[in-house]
């Protein structure tokens, strides 16, 4: 296994017990936090979210929080940076994009301008990113990659296990070479995906991709995915 720290804004950490996770104090909106505990590691993984519980707000936290991360990324020099956001964030008129933004106050929005710093601030740094796009998180167990399925252009929406969720970063921040380096995507359940369009009433919605990918594990299914550079102007990235 690979050890890892395992960040909190309190420094408790209520997940898996093992001797591999070091529970410690870190704040993406704190940049001395990250700093402190960041230097000395390969790769960071930020999964933050704002919380009305904790008063927090989605522009704090979804948008600046992952600037933050990037930058200080770019600082220690971490190999890599695995972003977990969100399914729609290109679509927020569409259904979906309606919904969260209203009851997460436009959080799809902050979202979005997060993934767009993490590219520009790592672009040329040799700091390597993912961007990791989930549908919407079931409490389940993992499905597996071979139910899973990849796309770019932000054209399905779905659901997905967070388990699942969880494979597939864990299996980019450790992916050989440039698998998965510079690449955004969205991952959902095959059995659940509904593609987006077309339709006459909804101009916005996209037809079909054409990058979805999947393959029996997360590596093989992650060498059918385009690097945002590579993408026409439809993936909107």
């Amino acid at each position: 296994g690979v050890p890892v720290k395992a960040l909190t804004r309190n420094g408790n950490f209520n997940g898996i017990d093992s001797p591999l996770v070091t529970p410690a104090k870190g704040d993406v909106t704190l940049m001395d936090t990250l700093r402190k505990e960041l230097n000395g590691c390969r790769a960071a993984v930020f999964a933050a979210a704002y919380s009305k519980a904790a008063g927090s707000k989605p522009s704090e936290v979804d948008f600046k929080g992952l600037e933050n991360t990037a930058e200080v990324a770019k600082e220690v020099n971490l190999e890599r940076v695995v972003a977990v956001t969100s399914g729609a964030v290109t679509r927020p008129y569409a259904p979906v994009g309606l919904l969260l933004n209203v009851i997460g106050k436009g959080v799809l929005f902050e979202k979005k301008k997060g993934e767009e710093s993490l590219r520009r601030i790592l672009s040329g740094s040799g700091v390597d990113y993912t961007i990791i796009r989930p549908g919407g998180l079931r409490d389940m167990p993992a499905l597996g990659a071979q139910k899973t399925e990849l796309n770019q252009g932000d054209t399905v929406v779905g659901s997905v296990p967070r388990a699942d969720v969880a494979a597939a970063v864990a299996a980019a921040v450790v992916a050989p070479g440039t698998i998965a380096s510079g690449a955004t995507f969205e991952m959902y359940s095959v059995d659940s995906k509904m593609e987006m369009g077309p339709r006459p009433l909804l101009p916005w919605y996209s037809l079909p991709s054409g990058y979805e990918t999947s393959g029996p594990t997360w590596e093989e299914a992650f060498t059918g995915l385009k690097k945002d550079k590579e993408l026409s102007p439809r993936g909107f990235y």
